[in-house]
This record gives structure tokens, sequence and C-alpha cells, in this order.
């Protein structure tokens, strides 16, 4: 578990590892002086910033003092949107097709309400209604 890191150079170690980014990948997004995560001396106060900066979603509190969680909550939420949005790009026709089956086997028709305001609809979405036979 990352709360035993007790440098700033281990958890920014842990970080890109958890980020799947290489050493030479962080050095260049960086501009982190080159090979300061192998050397003894401490990491300075501009170079901190640079990785503050170039990795939003990293917790400044965690990166520095250690505490709290690694990942901003808030980052946690995009990054989760960002990747439902990925799966539908990535397989919307396979999505789209599984849709109409279900549907065809639900005996479903799927009506897509205007999005402007109806009179006396507070919520346009939806409307699922079963065929009749």
């Amino acid at each position: 578990m990352y709360k035993n890191l007790t440098t700033i150079k281990e958890r920014i170690c842990y970080y890109i590892d958890f980020k799947k980014i290489s050493k030479n990948k962080f050095y260049e997004q960086s501009g982190v002086t080159y090979g300061i995560l192998n050397q003894a001396s401490n990491i300075s106060a501009d170079n901190i910033q640079k990785v503050l900066v170039i990795y939003p979603d990293l917790n400044a509190e965690w990166l520095i003092c250690g505490r709290g969680e690694m990942i901003k909550k808030e980052t946690i939420e995009v990054v989760e949107i960002e990747k439902i949005v990925e799966l539908i790009v990535k397989h919307g026709d396979a999505l789209k097709s599984d849709i109409k089956n279900l549907n065809k086997n639900a005996n479903l028709k799927i009506y897509k309400i205007p999005s402007e305001p109806l009179a006396g609809v507070a919520d346009p979405g939806i409307e699922i209604e079963r065929k009749k036979k």
C-alpha cells in the first residue's frame, strides 16, 4: 500500500508506476531534472511544482505529506466517465446491435423525446412502451 512511502520521490515513483508511465516518459512530460528519482539528493520545490502542474490528478497533499489519497477524488469521477465514453466509442456498433436485440426480445418500442422543454413534462427523457401483439 502506498501509505508506507516515506519520501516524495518514492511517492512519485509509485504514482508513475500506477499510471504506467516509464521514468523516461515522466522526465519528458514533466520537465523534471532527468535522473532525479534515482539520486540520493532531495527533490526541489521547482521539480515538485512541475510534477503537480503536468499531473493535475495527483493530490499535492499526498505527494508532499503522504496524507490523503494519491488521486484527487473529483479526478477519479472524470477518469471513470472518460473510460465509459472511450468504451462507448470503441464498442458503439456492438452496443447498438445489442440494444436492438434486447428491444426485439422484449417487444419494446423506444421513442426519443425531444430535448426541448415540453409543456407539462419536467424531465424529458426516453419513454418505453410495450408493443401491442
